[in-house]
């Protein structure tokens, strides 16, 4: 069958314009290698990289190709984003070849199938979860003829009647072969850096993405991950990891981002991965964006990981207290464990950002207290604080359904700003908005040196760098004069 593979583009979900962090589509290439090595033949379109006007270009090539099946696939299911897709590439696809069959999958598409069915998309089978196999089957079945209910996670209509499957399925890793980058060229995503964003490359410097892993092993009460990768934790083989990372370089990267939801199930995995990257004599700057998890870092560690050419690194703290940490958040790790690796990143040339999470319903405002305290005495060169919010698909979104706290169109429509969902007794929301905002100023912008190194990080000016306190501040004091 001729298949065309689309990204979609994806859009701020704060103020539902383009997003400027273009990546490397690391979930439609590997998608796109199932169905090639099934026989298929395959076509990649990036919305994101086509020319203005996007729709007229799709079009464009959507008549000109073809073809049987158009998928569209988002550039990563880890990527929370509310508004993933825009009905208007599906209305597109349609009129440029009617007879094509469309295929929805992603993170929507993963949780709110019954949703996407009312929404008025034109397409007429929806996949769950991770999409290789189930679209490999399901192309098979339009090809050769069977049943399309019996495939994991599919969705879709027929005779006036719903059909959903419940399944969310993930694909064996470890049967991955590295992805063919006829379909999705790497080169192609160098130099879309994204400025003003702690993902900003060493220096501006050709970057791209690549994944070594899918899912989580933890289970974090206010995370989707477990749920959209159907609760498992997988691994690629070392050498498949190690051949994308050669073609990473070898496309002209200098620079590799890893898109992990877990960058290291455990500290063997960290070990070997230094260990191969010397013994290939391999030499490229890296940065996993989610995060190094607390619990097996020392300062050993952190020093091999410098020498493999990690440069970055971000620590989900996310609470000072014990109770909020183990009891509401569900993080295995402990406080204690969290000031050790503190310490010991700060014996190293690693630049260093910090991650908390404050807000979660029952914490109290001493507790809070705390988390900021520490954010403040452990003075990491950049400093984030999230509002806890009820992810689609984590426990705690189940837990304001199952209490009547909201229903899911009001979780989705709130959720798509930076807004307080929780408040409690002690806990205003205009006490959460001061960590978010102002005191998320007072930590990263202290001292003009805190701003130059900001300003380095981010790839933009000292004054550019200025400006994102001022507006921060703006928008606290905006909200107390409300």
């Amino acid at each position: 069958m001729e298949v065309v593979v689309v990204v979609p583009q994806v859009y701020n979900s704060i103020n539902n314009t383009p997003s400027r962090w273009i990546i490397f589509p690391v979930e439609p290439a590997s998608v796109a290698s199932a169905i090639k090595l099934a026989g298929h033949s395959v076509t990649g379109i990036d919305l994101n990289l086509l020319p203005q006007p996007t729709e007229s270009a799709l079009f464009t090539k959507i008549e000109s190709i073809k073809p049987d099946v158009v998928v569209f696939i988002p550039q990563w299911l880890g990527r929370y984003d509310m508004k993933a897709v825009d009905p208007a590439s599906f209305n597109t696809v349609k009129q440029a070849h009617p007879n094509c069959i469309r295929i929805n999958t992603g993170v929507q598409a993963t949780l709110y199938p019954d949703m996407e069915l009312k929404s008025g998309l034109p397409f007429e089978y929806g996949l769950r979860g991770e999409v290789e196999e189930t679209l490999v089957e399901l192309l098979d079945i339009l090809d050769k003829g069977g049943n399309v209910a019996q495939i994991p996670g599919i969705f879709y209509v027929a005779d006036k009647s719903e059909f959903i499957s419940e399944k969310i399925p993930s694909f064996d890793l470890k049967r991955m072969e590295a992805v063919d980058e006829t379909v999705f060229p790497r080169r192609n995503y160098l130099d879309r850096v994204e400025r003003g964003n702690f993902r900003f490359p060493r220096d501006g410097q050709p970057l791209t993405y690549n994944q070594t892993s899918r899912g989580c092993h933890y289970r974090c009460k206010f995370c989707s991950v477990i749920y959209l990768r159907d609760y498992s934790f997988r691994q690629k083989r070392m050498d498949v990891i190690f051949t994308e990372i050669e073609n990473s370089l070898a496309a002209g990267a200098k620079e590799v981002h890893f898109l992990d939801e877990l960058f290291g199930s455990n500290r063997t995995f960290l070990e070997q991965f230094c260990t191969e990257v010397k013994r290939r004599g391999l030499e490229f700057n890296w940065f996993a964006t989610c995060g190094l998890p607390v619990g097996y870092l020392d300062l050993e560690l952190l020093k091999r990981l410098e020498e493999s050419g990690m440069y970055r690194v971000k620590i989900p703290f996310e609470s000072a207290n014990s109770r909020v940490l183990n009891k509401l958040l569900k993080k295995p790790n402990s406080v204690a464990q969290g000031w050790d690796v503190a310490r010991a990143v700060k014996k190293t040339g690693l630049e260093t950002i910090a991650a908390f999470l404050v807000g979660m319903p029952g914490e109290s405002k001493k507790e809070m207290a705390q988390t900021v305290a520490m954010a403040q005495d452990i003075g990491f060169d950049y400093t984030l604080f999230s509002i806890a919010t009820p992810m689609g698909g984590s426990q705690l979104e189940r837990e304001v359904l199952e209490h009547g706290l909201a229903n899911r169109n009001e979780i989705r429509e709130k959720i798509r700003g930076d807004s307080v969902f929780f408040e409690t007794d002690e806990l205003k929301e205009r006490d959460l908005f001061e960590v978010r905002w102002k005191i998320w100023s007072d930590i990263n912008f202290a001292t003009a040196a805190k701003v130059r190194k900001i300003a380095k990080m981010f790839g933009i000016s000292e004054n550019e760098a200025a400006k994102m306190e001022e507006v921060a501040r703006q928008r606290f004091q905006k909200y107390t004069k409300a």
